[in-house]
């Protein structure tokens, strides 16, 4: 694929940022009981121990019937991916796992019937493993993630990491400047961060290179792609990331220190678990994590989990139009697609009795869009019922935030108001130019019901 380096210029390039897009971390937090120490807040806090002798590493719930754990996030957000890890000992405590969501905030009494089914797992990940649960249909959208187990049982759990973005690297083919442990295991999903340590029955490895100048590990993502961020695990027991460098190339070339395209450079030690967000509208196929040793040093890089957020360029672009209040949410719309390729997405909203209204939209870089006209919005009202006249007024586009640096998720948003004469509002609609549809490949549209 060509990609128009006329259409990238017209974007900003913005510089980067280490902010996790782990929207789960160290948010509120919430659990049925505390035992030996563990309390819920080590389940967001970036530490991916699971030795159950370091108590405060892991959540720890007395035995009860149904025991739970309830995240609380800042705001709502679409949640499209889940991650889990289980500690090491008593690894089979962890199983018949429920994850549920639901959009209010309210936590001051948990209902199990108040949440909506995210995912289940009927058997334990096993010693130190992790398991990722991922939407089915369509993602989901809350502020609150309930666990629990729907068992007589000890809640035990490590750590848990919720996504937004999607996770173009895993299960993908990686290569290593030498090979102490497989590349590869930087890629299964497990997020455990003790690599051996001597354990019996460990399960999740970490990939490490031999001691040497210059280490460095390399994914081919098989495509051209659009790459968000990059977040690295290590191992917690004995290393420390340090002179970390991450780098993106279009071509199966050796990594290198002097590589122009880089989306994270780390100076110094700086801990095992970091996310670099890479300048918008970073392009490429391979991504490369590698520490820069200084003249005359050699060292090993040891890499326990890597996850690449973005999307490949062959995707198709998906719009979803989200009708909510302060409770519920339900998705809506039908999409066109005119003979050149244009796409519009329309929504019916004549139940709702409204005059006039906002729209926002949001995904990543859709402030740009917004701003340069490349994405229009517009809502359709008729002067009475009788006469079948149908009109249509341009909706206005009031603000516009941009949250690639800012936001968890990274998402970027514009708000429109649309007006419909003093009539009733029968629908909106967004049409979205084939041109777009290259690097855009997500998007949502919330209307407020109330």
């Amino acid at each position: 694929m060509v990609i128009s380096l006329l259409f990238l210029l017209e974007f900003p390039i913005l510089t980067l940022s280490s902010k996790h897009v782990n929207i789960a971390y160290k948010q509120n937090s919430k659990e049925i009981s505390v035992q030996f120490g563990g309390p819920a807040s080590a389940v967001l806090d970036g530490n991916f121990y699971t030795v159950a002798v370091h108590n405060t590493a892991c959540l720890h719930t007395t035995y009860i019937y149904r025991p739970w754990l309830v995240v609380q996030l800042d705001r709502a957000y679409i949640i499209r991916d889940i991650r889990i890890l289980n500690r090491h000992g008593s690894s089979d405590r962890l199983k018949n796992i429920y994850i549920k969501t639901k959009l209010s905030r309210d936590i001051a009494t948990i209902n199990f019937d108040d949440y909506k089914l995210f995912g289940y797992k009927a058997n334990s990940p096993g010693p130190s493993g992790s398991h990722t649960f991922h939407f089915t249909d369509k993602p989901h959208y809350g502020s609150v993630v309930l666990l629990y187990l729907n068992d007589h049982q000890f809640l035990n759990l490590c750590e848990m990491e919720i996504w937004t973005l999607k996770n173009i690297a895993k299960f993908k083919n990686s290569t290593m400047s030498s090979i102490g442990r497989l590349p590869n295991y930087a890629l299964d999903g497990q997020s455990n961060g003790l690599h051996n340590m001597g354990l019996q029955n460990w399960l999740a490895p970490c990939a490490c290179s031999d001691i040497e100048h210059n280490p460095w590990w390399k994914v081919d993502l098989e495509e051209k792609s659009v790459i968000y961020a990059v977040t690295t695990i290590g191992r917690i027991d004995k290393f420390s990331f340090h002179n970390l460098r991450i780098a993106i190339s279009e071509n199966n070339t050796l990594p290198s220190p002097n590589v122009y395209r880089e989306c994270g450079n780390f100076n110094g030690n700086q801990g095992v678990y970091l996310t670099s967000r890479c300048p918008q509208w970073s392009i490429g196929q391979y991504v490369s994590v590698m520490i820069k040793s200084e003249t005359g040093h050699t060292e090993k890089l040891t890499l326990c989990e890597v996850d690449i957020f973005g999307f490949n360029l062959s995707e198709s672009l998906i719009v979803y139009t989200i009708l909510y209040d302060d409770e519920k949410y339900e998705y809506k719309g039908e999409e066109e697609k005119d003979c050149n390729g244009n796409v519009k997405y329309s929504t019916d909203i004549a139940l709702y009795n409204k005059t006039e209204f906002e729209l926002d939209l949001t995904g990543v870089g859709v402030d740009d869009l917004c701003q340069k006209s490349i994405i229009s919005t517009s809502v359709i009202f008729e002067l009475n019922q009788s006469s079948g006249m149908k009109y249509e007024n341009i909706c206005s586009l009031i603000n516009v935030k941009n949250g690639y640096n800012i936001e968890r998720d990274m998402f970027s948003s514009c708000k429109y108001k649309c007006e419909c004469n003093g009539f009733v509002c029968k629908s909106f609609s967004l049409f979205i130019s084939k041109r777009l549809q290259i690097f855009f490949k997500e998007m949502y549209v919330f209307f407020k019901m109330n």
